[in-house]
């Protein structure tokens, strides 16, 4: 909802509101059971799906997903809600637009070709802004993050980045304790913009090992 040539309305974007989409998506196409894939913000939607009705769901493939955890250290806690309200105010202020620019940029690396950059910020700048600073909103809350795991099978491909936890792979084990972990280096965030043949292998494959 509020992407692509879905409606806007003004209301809040939850992740929540997101996941029950996907279930109403499913039951109005009469999908019993799915694979679900997510990229970034998808993979965490995705993940709440397979909590809440994980019958539904046959598979999770994550792709580069917004993924974390809050830290128990509380003085790091404090810190890291601190940088994300800074965010968070950014996204709201007046150069939102702007600043939603350079966020976009920064999840590229030096692989990505100018037509992919493009074609990102196209689409992403797109979305209403109501709906990514809503979205941003519900979303950049540590307290958010906290959900129990999920024994649904999953495969989890990342790309090397900066910012990425020294122990993802770790914690995509506590999250996800059926998992099938992948790294790749070079490529930034928009893997299956930027490696599109080599994602669709991947997932075939991992659609084979399920039996799928």
């Amino acid at each position: 909802p509020g992407h692509g040539q879905s409606s806007a309305p003004e209301l809040e974007y939850t992740q929540e509101y997101f996941r029950d989409a996907v279930l109403a998506v499913m039951d109005h196409a009469g999908i019993d059971r799915a694979v679900l894939v997510g990229h970034s913000m998808g993979a965490f939607v995705n993940r709440l799906v397979a909590i809440k009705a994980p019958e539904r769901v046959a598979g999770l493939i994550h792709v580069d997903g917004a993924l974390m955890e809050a830290p128990e250290d509380e003085d790091a806690l404090a810190a890291l809600t601190e940088q994300l309200d800074g965010m968070l105010q950014m996204f709201q202020g007046p150069d939102s637009d702007q600043f939603a620019r350079e966020f976009i940029a920064s999840m590229h690396s030096s692989e990505t070709t100018p037509q992919v950059r493009e074609w990102v910020e196209d689409r992403m700048l797109a979305t209403p802004a109501h709906v990514r600073n809503s979205a941003m909103t519900n979303f950049l809350v540590p307290a958010v993050w906290d959900r129990p795991p999920t024994e649904v099978p999953t495969l989890a491909l990342f790309a090397v980045a900066p910012d990425l936890p020294p122990d993802l792979e770790q914690m995509m084990e506590r999250m996800f304790p059926n998992l099938t972990y992948i790294l790749w280096d070079g490529p930034g965030h928009f893997l299956m913009q930027e490696r599109p043949d080599e994602v669709t292998r991947v997932i075939r494959e991992y659609l084979g090992k399920l039996g799928l």
